[in-house]
């Protein structure tokens, strides 16, 4: 494995400033790795490429490259190094984090749709039911071939199986709720914070986010979004 222009550019600039200052953030990474590896190649990876005090061979160059790799790799690991996410994985890593934040603007929009069909249903049980209470100590039975309607029973327990499932998913909105006010509240930008607080939390459209936050264009407060999304952790 080789490095590419651009990771060797980022690994090169954090080692010119480990070589300045011993005591930045990446010091004890790289410090750590120093000490791990043979103390020959140790000596010849300062001389090197930490202090450049001398050229090296082709056979050196060799165990150099494979060193720098280790150290791009260990410090990628440690979040010192970003290291860029291919386009494909990076839309589809974006779609699951967007699927993850309207999980909550899905429950809320399931709970308004069963709310609708209890009224529904309920309408439907005071104009149709047929089903009458009857003292049959005095009334004469026989038998009939009438087929009797008990759409005001079906419809009783329609109503009460549809009651039960909003009452689920009610605990299930306020769970989903609370996780996501803890996602939100960990943005530090606090326009960022609030395009996000807007639009999962209080169910906005982009138009009505962008002019809560100040901004005129939809577009702009959409590009902010996804820009951040990125360094969203869910």
């Amino acid at each position: 494995m080789q490095l590419s222009r651009e990771e060797l550019s980022k690994l090169d600039l954090i080692i010119e400033r480990y070589t300045d200052d011993t005591t930045s953030k990446e010091a004890v990474v790289i410090e750590t790795y120093l000490n791990k590896i043979d103390s020959l190649e140790r000596e010849l990876l300062i001389a090197v490429y930490f202090n450049f005090s001398r050229k090296a061979t082709d056979e050196e160059n060799k165990i150099i490259d494979e060193h720098k790799v280790k150290l791009f790799s260990l410090l990628s690991d440690k979040g010192y190094i970003k290291v860029k996410t291919p386009p494909r994985v990076e839309q589809r890593l974006n779609n699951d984090k967007k699927q993850k934040l309207n999980r909550y603007r899905a429950l809320t929009e399931q709970l308004y749709r069963l709310y609708d069909l209890v009224e529904e249903l309920q309408e439907k049980q005071h104009s149709k039911s047929n089903v009458q209470t009857m003292d049959y100590t005095k009334v004469k039975i026989t038998c009939s071939r009438t087929n009797y309607d008990f759409t005001g029973t079906n419809l009783l327990a329609k109503i009460q199986d549809t009651e039960n499932k909003i009452s689920k998913l009610k605990i299930a909105i306020e769970k989903e709720r609370e996780y996501l006010s803890s996602v939100i509240d960990q943005i530090e930008d606090i326009r960022i914070r609030y395009i996000f607080w807007w639009r999962y939390l209080m169910v906005e459209e982009w138009k009505k986010v962008a002019k809560m936050v100040g901004l005129k264009s939809a577009n702009y407060c959409i590009r902010l979004h996804n820009e951040y999304l990125e360094e969203l952790e869910l």
